[in-house]
């Protein structure tokens, strides 16, 4: 049954995980609030284009499919 509730007999334990220490940056869009978890947030463009160049070559998975997407975008 989905409404069930499951009570636990150890206390909850926040784990801080992945974006410890991270810089954070915050955005505001009209109503709309980003944060963006990442060292990238905070670079410079000369910073960022060189970081982007770098894993580029390297063969960064990620930014392999980034590229896909982009290009197809200017397809239609």
């Amino acid at each position: 049954m989905l409404n069930q509730f499951v009570h636990s007999t150890s206390p909850h334990k926040h784990d801080v995980r992945g974006d410890v220490g991270m810089d954070i940056k915050k955005t505001v869009i009209g109503n709309t609030v980003i944060y963006t978890h990442s060292p990238l947030a905070n670079f410079s463009d000369q910073e960022k284009k060189k970081w982007f160049e770098a894993e580029k070559v390297k063969g960064n998975p990620i930014l392999k499919e980034i590229e896909a997407a982009v290009n197809a975008c200017y397809q239609n």
